[in-house]
């Protein structure tokens, strides 16, 4: 610990690194708890059980032995003593004040309305978990509830559109520029749309061949993925504080689910891997897509969604027709517009909410993604994993409070912490393609007059 102080006061002069003050009591304490919990997760075999198992036969250990659960609570703990040491190095020596960030601007949230959008992220992402969780007891069609989803986002993002810019669609057929050159808006809108309707038709198969644990542990490693192609699409590497923040919720996400890895079974699921692989490798191509387009196309935000939900509908709707696991056209039509499926869809209330819940996330998610990013889209996670515990723990008391989910949620929190150091921050828009002002600009126009 020593010698990487002293590496760090040779190359950052400026920076308080000294960690024997009684400023940094909190810091020695999280190391403490941080030992504590490792040597309650990890059982170290003692000198009498090695003899003892020497005498009855056992030579050494192997790795097969070794308890899953174990290794990835060590790994939290470790994560977590590195992640409390780097933040106390990076405090500032000479200005504490200039640490402490204002409300509305932490995560780099710098205006109200995109608060506004972190805050309905967050709680329609944690909503939907337990509403799917309730729903699908009268046997609705998943396929039927996935067109009904699409069918509702396009319908509202139209009234949007319509409410604010009226009837006029033609700004859909102009070129749409910057990168894209003269390719028409509809043209680029339809990527998306493709690319939702392939990754739902894709999560059909693969939940059919995979068991939901798995399917989980994969899908939480989407993030590294979009990383990539962020720092590829828009020139811009992630700094050290956002990559740590990233590996930090991707084990966060692990830890969750290490209560029930021994429940996970890898043979004879290669095609339910190769497909949700396919599926994840989809998925964060589009997160980054769609990024690209809200942000550097100049039409409204509702008329991209409108194009781009509409598309993606009849891409569904051919896939899902075009599918013989499915039974043909006439079994998909009929599951969606049967007198039976509707029956089915009103006895299951929590299906509807559902629906409705997934149709605002979807509005959220795109306007999201034009005032902030999907690097923070992807961290969120960490906001929806803090209120599930809360929820989950105390109020419904649905799951117990274990310690790989007590770490979990530790993680999350310092994720979070280590993003709030250096956050990505974009200039605001008002969804029409249009500059808000940001917080920091009544400063600097003081400063000039």
């Amino acid at each position: 610990l020593d010698s990487m102080l002293s590496l760090f006061r040779r190359n950052h002069p400026s920076r308080n690194f000294s960690m024997y003050g009684p400023g940094h009591v909190p810091l020695w304490g999280a190391i403490t708890l941080s030992c504590a919990l490792y040597s309650g997760a990890v059982e170290v075999p003692t000198l009498p059980r090695i003899m003892r198992d020497h005498h009855q036969g056992h030579v050494g250990y192997t790795f097969h032995e070794v308890d899953a659960q174990n290794v990835m609570q060590t790994a939290a703990v470790v994560l977590l003593v590195a992640v409390v040491i780097y933040i106390a190095m990076l405090q500032p020596k000479s200005n504490p004040k200039s640490i402490r960030r204002p409300l509305v601007a932490a995560l780099g949230l710098q205006t109200s309305f995109q608060w506004f959008l972190f805050q309905g992220y967050v709680v329609l992402s944690t909503t939907h978990m337990f509403l799917q969780a309730r729903s699908g007891t009268t046997g609705y069609s998943p396929i039927a509830a996935t067109v009904l989803v699409y069918f509702g986002k396009a319908l509202v993002a139209l009234g949007m559109h319509v409410r604010t810019e009226g009837l006029p669609f033609s700004a859909l057929f102009e070129p749409s520029g910057g990168r894209f050159g003269r390719v028409p808006i509809i043209v680029c809108t339809a990527i998306p749309g493709a690319c939702f309707a392939a990754y739902d038709a894709m999560s059909f198969l693969t939940l059919s061949t995979l068991d939901p644990v798995t399917y989980q542990i994969v899908v939480h490693c989407r993030i590294l993925l979009i990383a990539l192609f962020w720092q590829i699409a828009f020139r811009k590497p992630l700094t050290g504080s956002q990559g740590l923040a990233l590996l930090l919720f991707v084990f966060a996400s692990l830890s969750k689910c290490a209560d029930k890895l021994q429940s996970v079974h890898l043979t004879s699921v290669k095609t339910g891997l190769t497909i949700l692989f396919g599926q994840i490798l989809i998925s964060a191509f589009n997160t980054v897509c769609s990024e690209v387009l809200l942000k550097e196309v100049t039409i409204s935000t509702d008329l991209i969604n409108f194009a781009t939900y509409t598309q993606g509908l009849l891409a569904l709707l051919l896939a899902a027709m075009c599918a013989p696991s499915l039974g043909g056209p006439m079994v998909v039509l009929e599951d969606i517009f049967g007198v039976a499926a509707w029956q089915k869809l009103h006895q299951d209330p929590w299906m509807i909410s559902s629906i409705v819940c997934l149709v605002c996330f979807g509005i959220f998610t795109a306007y999201f993604l034009k005032e902030l990013s999907s690097v923070l889209k992807e961290l969120t996670g960490c906001c929806v994993m803090l209120l599930t515990a809360v929820v989950e723990w105390p109020v419904l008391g649905a799951s117990t409070c274990t310690r790989s989910s007590v770490l979990a949620v530790l993680l999350a929190v310092a994720a979070l912490a280590t993003y709030n150091l250096d956050p990505i921050t974009a200039p605001s828009t008002d969804g029409k393609g249009k500059k808000a002002q940001d917080f920091a600009e009544p400063k600097k126009s003081k400063q000039a007059s």
